[in-house]
C-alpha cells in the first residue's frame, strides 16, 4: 500500500513537474516574442527618427541653397546696376570734359 502510495506521489510528482515546465517554457517563449516586438517597434522608431533628421537636413541645405541664390542674383543686380552706374559717369565725365 505505502508502495502504491509511494508511485502515486512519484507520478504526481512528475505530472506537476512536466506542467511546471511546459507553463515555464510557454512563459520564455512569451517573453521571447515580447522582446523581439520591442526590439521591431524600437528599431522602427530609431529608423523614423533617422528619415526625419535626413529629411530636415536635406530641407536646410535646401533653404540655404535656395537663399545662396537669391543672394547670387541680388549681387550679380547690383554688380550691373554699378557697371551701369560707371559707364555712366564715364558718359557724363567725358561729355563734361568735351563742354570745357
Amino acid at each position: 500500500d505505502s508502495k502504491a502510495s509511494i508511485t502515486s506521489l512519484a507520478r504526481q510528482a512528475a505530472a506537476e513537474s512536466r506542467e511546471s515546465e511546459r507553463n515555464w517554457r510557454m512563459r520564455a517563449e512569451t517573453e521571447q516574442q515580447a522582446w523581439t516586438e520591442e526590439k521591431r517597434r524600437s528599431q522602427k522608431a530609431h529608423q523614423r527618427a533617422m528619415q526625419s533628421e535626413k529629411d530636415e537636413a536635406q530641407k536646410q541645405i535646401q533653404d540655404v541653397t535656395e537663399k545662396l541664390a537669391a543672394t547670387r542674383r541680388l549681387l550679380e543686380g547690383e554688380a550691373r546696376n554699378a557697371s551701369e552706374a560707371r559707364v555712366r559717369q564715364r558718359a557724363a565725365d567725358a561729355k563734361l570734359k568735351r563742354c570745357e
